[in-house]
């Protein structure tokens, strides 16, 4: 009796610990917001799932729903709402449209009419949607009831749409599941995910990764028409969803856009790798000659204790040997003791001394990773080297601390490559990575999912105190050495966690700047004079509509640009620059004189000259311009004291990325195209197969024949010709002095978030284009002005531009 009552003793003082330490793992509860026919099979068989491991699943459906019947019996709570309108209803839509799918599949000579009837469907099904919705958002009694049950979370199909409205109403996040949008359109809008035309299958096309060229065309088209279908029905949700959260708001504002910040342009690369030593490094190694086999060139900084790397073997990657105060044979002593006592003492002394030992094994360990830390950041030559070297991105380990410490300094992405942390402390308490003690067993504790209540105690137990060996004993001591080296209060832990989670949160910023955004921002503009003014203009003035501040860095002599407009919405900083507005006004006018009038009077090779030395007059221009900025401390210092979000520029006009990168912000281009697009090729990585893409200005179409092919082929490679020779070997020289580092003029271009461009998808001719390349060509479509009548026609030309006021939204 007395064994009984200390045993159950034991197990209450052990409970009791578990509740001290830790918050107890209770079950969720979650809200489901279905979408009917096959869609609610699915996602039933994740509510059984989420039933079963114990949480409380309430599903929101309305009385009309033919699939989703509401039983008492049922393990998941029903919540009815009432619409107008019977099962019947969602009856013959599912009926209408899996017949117009089974027996009416589109053929080259129907599709036509095939879409035509999905869209008066698709229109159908989004009216009953927004009946259903509005159903949910204007019953007070049903939402406070909502509001009142402390949802944790929501499952939506984003099929039917509002249930992540409903979410935000309700203050909790939400989760999407489906198999796939036709075309992957949700997927590739709102979700951003990258599906390049040219060799990814769109859904429903039936085709595969291995397409010919006509499959190809058939892919883009595929492509266009569901996305044409998609901005046609589901953007009339923009309103809609404005309206509800009484905030201006469109789908694609949520979208997921630091996807940008991680993509490649398919290119070699240039690696940085901060190694571990024994066995972390021959599991790094395979990842690094792989990266070798695909044409990257890979640098290993290599402190000279480290004991398994050999620099003086021959090796497909190049080492960078930082000299250090310890010996090999010193590594090697520590190392030694440090796994004598993991193999052989841990497990015969007690715990305290283990304990003790550990804390002893750490600091020594500390101590000599920042001896060789401090070798680096200290060394200006070794730094400055590998900043010139411009190094694409970092590759650690993050067992051995500083590798994001030197990404940091070096101002490049880094990549983190790991088995595991024991007891996931670095994935968890950093990364952020969710493992509940109740179920997910701690790394090194030699316990499976499958615990007995005995332990998950001793699981708790291991999760505590590796928390505390983190945060007092090794890592936590970093928190004040990272704050010196950045010269921030951050933590090292908060720091890594950050940098590991959204790598550049300013991307989010930079997108929603020409968007909808939920918060406001300062924006600085670099612009173009002339015509490049007119249309830009259009955006800052939205920009400022949207409550942002607008600052534009204009010359004292421009064409267009009234910086003494007191009326002005925008701030102007006027730069005085050295030459005149009549020397500005001669050159615009010998330019366009030549242009306008000229040009069909003389042959090809002078029209190559004339632009040659027009370009180098603008570019001096230009230059000069530039000049007036990064030659003036004191403007820089007042910029940099401005704090500015982004820059806006158009790639025509040299010098913005130059000032984004002298104030370390993110930039936008602003732009229609280049003369054969050499800009977007050359500098933004845009394919452009020259077979069947026309270069812009040539005035070619994507049916051309052998002699025309021929002819636009012609036209790249002259116009590419005479962007490296005439504008980029000059300017790489000067983007290099300004900067003080190696670098180019494509380099610096490569770096702009989002290209947009000032047309719509549907002008241009079908072609690859890359996510951060947006069209918004509805932002510069502005009623007609109505005509004078001054003859016969205008009445009638009057009435066709009535007609006509407004462009296409987008």
């Amino acid at each position: 009796m007395a064994t009984k009552a200390s045993g159950s003793k034991k197990y209450l003082q052990l409970l009791l610990f578990q509740v001290a330490l830790l918050g107890p793992v209770f079950c969720g509860n979650v809200l489901v917001w279905p979408t009917e026919g096959s869609h609610w099979l699915n996602v039933k068989i994740v509510i059984q799932e989420l039933i079963h491991r114990g949480h409380s699943v309430t599903v929101l459906v309305s009385n009309a729903s033919l699939f989703i019947k509401p039983r008492a019996e049922a393990p998941e709570k029903f919540e009815v709402y009432n619409v107008p309108f019977k099962k019947d209803t969602v009856e013959n839509m599912i009926t209408d449209v899996v017949a117009l799918w089974l027996n009416n599949r589109p053929t080259t000579l129907t599709f036509w009419q095939f879409y035509k009837e999905l869209g008066k469907l698709s229109k159908s099904w989004h009216q009953m949607n927004r009946v259903m919705c509005n159903a949910v958002l204007t019953n007070r009694e049903l939402m406070a009831h909502l509001e009142g049950s402390s949802y944790d979370l929501l499952l939506s199909d984003p099929v039917t749409l509002c249930g992540d409205l409903l979410a935000l109403k309700l203050a909790i996040p939400f989760i999407y599941s489906l198999r796939f949008s036709p075309a992957s359109t949700v997927e590739r809008h709102c979700g951003k995910i990258p599906a390049p035309p040219s060799y990814t299958p769109a859904a429903l096309s039936e085709l595969t990764d291995c397409m010919s060229f006509s499959e190809r065309i058939k892919n883009i088209v595929s492509y266009h028409l569901q996305d044409y279908v998609f901005q046609s029905y589901w953007g009339e949700w923009d309103t809609y969803y404005s309206k509800v959260l009484g905030q201006a708001m469109a789908g694609k504002e949520v979208a997921v856009l630091w996807l940008l910040a991680v993509l490649g342009w398919g290119s070699g690369g240039k690696v940085l790798v901060w190694p571990a030593d024994n066995s972390h490094w021959l599991n790094m190694k395979y990842i690094l000659q792989e990266l070798v086999v695909r044409g990257h060139e890979v640098t290993v900084l290599l402190p000279s204790c480290l004991l398994i790397l050999d620099p003086t073997q021959p090796s497909p990657f190049q080492f960078e040997v930082v000299e250090v105060p310890i010996t090999k044979t010193e590594m090697a002593t520590l190392l030694e003791e440090a796994f004598y006592f993991w193999l052989y003492e841990e497990r015969v002394i007690p715990v305290w001394e283990s304990f003790y030992k550990v804390a002893q094994v750490m600091h020594k360990l500390e101590n000599v990773t920042r001896i060789i830390s401090d070798e680096v950041l200290k060394n200006e030559a070794l730094m400055e080297r590998l900043r010139a070297s411009t190094f694409d991105v970092l590759l650690a380990d993050p067992l051995a601390p500083s590798g994001e410490l030197f990404a940091e300094k070096l101002g490049i992405p880094f990549v983190y490559t790991i088995r595991f942390s024991i007891g996931n402390t670095i994935e968890r308490l950093c990364g952020t990575l969710p493992a509940p003690p109740s179920f997910v067993p701690a790394t090194v504790s030699c316990l499976t999912d499958r615990m007995s209540f005995l332990e998950r105690l001793k699981n708790i137990f291991t999760y505590t105190v590796l928390d505390i060996v983190y945060h007092y004993l090794f890592w936590g001591s970093w928190d004040q050495y990272y704050s010196d080296v950045l010269a921030r209060s951050d933590r090292s832990c908060a720091w890594t966690a950050e940098m590991m989670g959204s790598r550049f949160p300013w991307l989010l910023w930079a997108y929603a700047c020409c968007w909808s955004a939920g918060f406001c921002g300062k924006v600085v503009v670099w612009p173009t004079d002339a015509s490049h003014w007119i249309n830009v203009k259009v955006l800052l003035e939205e920009l400022v509509l949207r409550g942002h501040e607008v600052t534009v860095l204009v010359p004292s002599s421009n064409l267009l640009i009234n910086y003494q407009d007191t009326s002005s919405p925008f701030t102007f900083e006027v730069l005085q620059v050295p030459f005149t507005q009549k020397t500005l006004d001669t050159v615009m006018e010998d330019f366009l004189n030549f242009w306008m009038n000229e040009i069909p009077n003389v042959f090809p090779w002078e029209i190559m000259w004339k632009m040659k030395e027009d370009l180098e007059v603008f570019t001096n221009m230009s230059k000069q311009t530039c000049d007036t900025l990064v030659m003036n401390p004191q403007l820089i210092a007042k910029l940099q004291q401005a704090k500015f979000d982004v820059l806006i520029a158009d790639p025509l006009s040299i010098g913005g990325e130059l000032v984004a990168e002298i104030l370390a912000i993110p930039f936008v281009y602003s732009f229609r195209f280049s003369a054969g697009n050499v800009a977007e090729r050359l500098c933004g990585g845009l394919p452009s197969p020259p077979s069947y893409v026309p270069a812009s200005t040539v005035e070619l179409t994507d049916r051309m024949s052998f002699g025309e092919r021929l002819q636009n082929f012609l036209f790249y490679f002259y116009m590419d010709l005479f962007f490296l020779k005439f504008w980029q070997d000059e300017l790489d020289g000067y983007y290099s002095n300004v900067l003080g580092r190696p670098t180019t003029l494509c380099e610096t271009m490569g770096k702009a978030e989002i290209w947009l461009i000032r047309t719509y998808w549907d002008f241009e001719f079908p072609r690859p284009f890359l996510p951060n390349f947006e069209f918004v060509g509805g932002l510069h479509c502005q009623p007609a002005k109505p005509l004078p009548k001054v003859s016969r026609l205008c009445p009638a030309i009057g009435w066709i531009a009535q007609q006509n006021k407004n462009c296409f939204s987008p």
